[in-house]
């Protein structure tokens, strides 16, 4: 990525916040709604904190009636419109935070992630490097698939060892989580860098099956952040394990569903290269 890239080029916009008096019940019903993973706390037009899915995940203890303003932890990092994405990026890991808030005049324009960076950095980097062909993109795609298959294996085999009692397997299921986290990001950037280029050029696929495709990806993207947020915070893994099967068999009816819908072998031999960087 050029060093002068903005934070306005790659910002989620604000699309909706919440006030510190709300209560916990409706925020987490908020955050669900829309997928977030982090939530603006506005009192009238300023930002008084930045709500994320790891407070909510520890947030057990409170009383049903507790308000936003009791699970605030950190204070809202900000950078103004205009910044760049290295000076936003230098920000988010000097202060250690997974978000920063970007405001324009004082209103709030919309957040950027720490997913949001290495999605552009990924796509600008891999658009450099020359065009693959759809068979190509294919082959890589089922081997993932493959791959990721394998890890799932052996997290369900953890799992139901952890819930027979065995204490050891703990340790083997947190690392195979942050693996599968770590190889489906990687994966998912691939195929909307790749993949998704080549169902849009197809004449097989039209705008509703493109937006499902990339609706999935969000879908999965939310419940791996969620349960990394859980599992940093969890000091007993068997209590997350009904959260990790459910990503588990989520991330393989994916697969299955992808096989069957975006990965015919037809379409793939019958579609024009196109570059990498390309993509939408």
């Amino acid at each position: 990525m050029s060093h002068t890239a903005l934070v306005d080029e790659i910002l989620a916009p604000l699309t909706t916040s919440i006030e510190p008096s709300a209560s916990v019940v409706e925020a987490k019903a908020r955050m669900e709604e829309a997928q977030l993973q982090y939530l603006p706390v506005m009192e009238g037009e300023s930002l008084v904190g930045l709500l994320t899915s790891r407070d909510l995940s520890l947030a057990a203890n409170l009383s049903e009636n507790a308000e936003v303003r009791d699970l605030l932890t950190m204070r809202p990092i900000t950078v103004p419109l205009g910044t760049s994405v290295h000076d936003a990026v230098a920000r988010m890991l000097d202060e250690r935070v997974g978000a920063v808030v970007v405001i324009d005049e004082g209103h709030v324009k919309g957040i950027i992630t720490h997913y949001d960076v290495f999605r552009v950095f990924g796509e600008r980097a891999f658009g450099e490097e020359g065009v693959e062909q759809p068979t190509e993109i294919r082959q890589r795609v089922l081997d993932e698939h493959r791959k990721i298959t394998v890890i799932l294996d052996k997290i369900e085999g953890l799992a139901e060892q952890l819930k027979a009692g065995d204490a050891d397997s703990e340790v083997l299921l947190r690392r195979a989580i942050f693996e599968l986290h770590e190889v489906m990001r990687h994966h998912m950037a691939y195929e909307e860098r790749t993949l998704l280029p080549v169902l849009r050029s197809s004449d097989s696929f039209g705008p509703a099956e493109v937006a499902a495709f990339i609706r999935e990806h969000q879908v999965q993207r939310n419940m791996l952040e969620k349960v990394a947020t859980e599992l940093a915070g969890a000091e007993k893994l068997v209590e997350l394990i009904g959260s990790v099967l459910d990503l588990v068999r989520a991330i393989r009816d994916d697969i299955e569903h992808e096989g069957r819908e975006f990965l015919n072998e037809d379409l793939f031999r019958s579609t024009p290269a196109r570059g990498a960087g390309s993509a939408g």
